[in-house]
């Protein structure tokens, strides 16, 4: 009987979605936004429904945070939209807005998170767009790991696919 027991909790437990065996700390994260790079510093706002490269009108509801990765960043970065700016630059007793580029592109992540120790801090990116004022909220500490950073439009995605024809 105890041999039956072990083997129907065997059976229950592979046949389990791997969700619940493996810790929610360690489950591969896939979602949309938009990839951000000002001065080569890499964001990514969350956002669903991306139908278009609409970053400037999308209202962000949750708050961004600075990402690390490497593989395909100069790629990325050559098929993002180029957009000219006010963005505002703190001094220590005042702040400008003053006239600089950012890139943007819609995109799929992957990552997994890890803990972190300690807060996260919260930094905003103040960014006049068309006489439009936006205050962007990010974690300016990275909470994951990121394995991978794909383009999420069609247009994106071949203009990437030629990038190394050139």
């Amino acid at each position: 009987m105890n041999k039956f027991i072990s083997i129907l909790l065997l059976l229950v437990i592979s046949s389990c979605n791997y969700k619940f065996v493996v810790n929610k700390d360690r489950v591969y994260n896939s979602r949309s936004g938009y990839l951000l790079f000002l001065n080569r510093q890499k964001f990514f706002f969350p956002s669903k429904n991306i139908e278009g490269n609409n970053f400037f009108s999308d209202r962000k509801k949750r708050p961004g945070y600075i990402i690390s990765f490497d593989k395909e960043e100069d790629v990325l970065y050559h098929v993002a939209e180029k957009y000219v700016v006010d963005y505002n630059y703190n001094g220590e007793d005042s702040s400008v807005l003053i006239r600089d580029t950012i890139k943007v592109l819609p995109v799929t992540i992957g990552s997994l998170p890890y803990k972190l120790k300690g807060k996260r801090g919260k930094g905003v990116l103040t960014i006049k767009y068309v006489d439009k004022l936006l205050n962007l909220e990010y974690y300016n500490t990275n909470n994951e790991a990121v394995w991978s950073v794909s383009p999420l439009l069609s247009q994106d995605i071949n203009e990437a696919s030629h990038y190394y024809d050139q």
